[in-house]
């Protein structure tokens, strides 16, 4: 299935827009930032190192990126203080 944005005309004249999205990836937060990271720095490993990268590729990257950024950001509950030195 291909992700498309879709414009609906309304009965009111109107029209909105109905998004078809890809299959889960398990990223919680846009995934699009990543996309674009991601074919910028493919990008440039194919003008520097001659390294050549899939559609697909440079796809799985960015979601396998936004899951490692998300997993980064979990906050941990902070440590409870230690005791002061003996004087």
């Amino acid at each position: 299935m291909e992700d498309t944005i879709v414009w609906l005309p309304e009965k009111t004249g109107c029209y909105s827009t109905k998004m078809i999205t890809l299959p889960p990836t398990g990223v919680s937060k846009p995934l699009f930032p990543w996309l674009l990271w991601n074919l910028w720095t493919c990008r440039n490993q194919l003008l520097f190192e001659d390294k050549k990268f899939t559609e697909s590729e440079v796809l799985n990257k960015a979601i396998r990126d936004a899951k490692e950024w998300s997993l980064a950001q979990v906050i941990l509950p902070p440590k409870p203080p230690s005791p002061p030195p003996p004087r």
